[in-house]
């Protein structure tokens, strides 16, 4: 046996890195963790105006002066256009001010607000999170690039959303892509909750689980190793993305052993130049399994 297999088997056993052979049950169901209105702290308290959300990021903006990725808390527009801020949740929005007429007025096309889930120790696939939600002008959900088919043209009042059947292990992404007609625009989400089975793992020497392993170190401070096991021998793709979701660096794109596996990422991007500091996601995809961990 390889020093290195030796290795990674060692921190299998000591819970560092993954289990390598285990049958996935669904246990009890349980409340999704750390979901977050827009326009809240971390204790899901009401920011001020102008103060950036610090869940939801603006990945994409069709404006040059508020390219993002700093969504703010904005004030609603009067006169019976938006519906109101309260004590659970504020609109957010590319600028502070977006009142009509007289705010900030941004060009038409589409701005997408980003949330992050950590759905580690849920059964993936029998999730839900949900929640009302409006926009300016319109705006359409996915998950993980996944079109969910939730749509909203309502400013006032805010309507239900669901969302099921499109999440994976790990870290996933919930985009709210709102559609601008020109003008003011801003995403609202409100009352967003979440439940799900959480996994019951029985150990079987006849399975190989899919899993992703947390970068160590983390946060890095030079080269990060990447642990990860894969259920079967077959391509597999390891990239790192920043928080907009761009490709930074292919770490692994080829045919792996099933099995623990290991690569490492230096900092650096596939031009060589090192990134900058901040917070990254290294993303593994095999076959339509997809698993994602944060790096910083």
């Amino acid at each position: 046996m390889s020093r290195l297999r030796f290795a990674l088997i060692a921190l299998a056993l000591a819970g560092v890195a993954f289990a390598c052979a285990a049958v996935v049950h669904a246990g009890t169901s349980a409340p999704i963790p750390n979901l977050y209105d827009t326009g809240v702290n971390n204790v899901h308290v009401p920011l001020a105006d102008g103060a950036v959300d610090p869940h939801y990021s603006l990945v994409a903006s069709a404006d040059p002066a508020y390219p993002g990725p700093s969504a703010r808390a904005a004030a609603p527009i009067a006169s019976g256009f938006w519906v109101a801020n309260n004590a659970f949740s504020r609109w957010i929005a590319p600028a502070t001010n977006e009142a009509y007429p007289g705010g900030t007025n941004h060009p038409a096309g589409t701005y997408t607000y980003r949330l992050w889930v950590d759905l580690t120790g849920f059964v993936p696939n029998s999730v839900i999170i949900g929640g009302n939600w409006a926009a300016d002008n319109s705006a359409r959900i996915y998950v993980n690039e996944q079109d969910t088919g939730q749509t909203t043209s309502s400013y006032a009042p805010l309507l239900p959303f669901s969302l099921f059947g499109h999440f994976g292990s790990g870290l996933n992404m919930i985009d709210f892509v709102v559609t601008n007609g020109g003008g003011p625009t801003g995403l609202r989400v409100e009352g967003l909750h979440g439940s799900g089975p959480t996994v019951v793992s029985v150990p079987s020497a006849g399975d190989m689980s899919f899993l992703l392993a947390a970068p160590v170190p983390n946060p890095s401070r030079g080269v990060a190793r990447l642990l990860f096991t894969l259920p079967g021998d077959g391509a597999a793709r390891l990239v790192v993305r920043d928080v907009r979701g761009r490709l930074v660096k292919v770490v692994a794109d080829r045919t792996l052993l099933a099995g623990p596996n290991e690569a490492s990422w230096d900092g650096t991007s596939d031009g060589g130049s090192a990134v900058t500091a901040g917070v990254y996601f290294v993303e593994l995809a095999f076959g339509e399994r997809r698993a994602m961990q944060r790096i910083a």
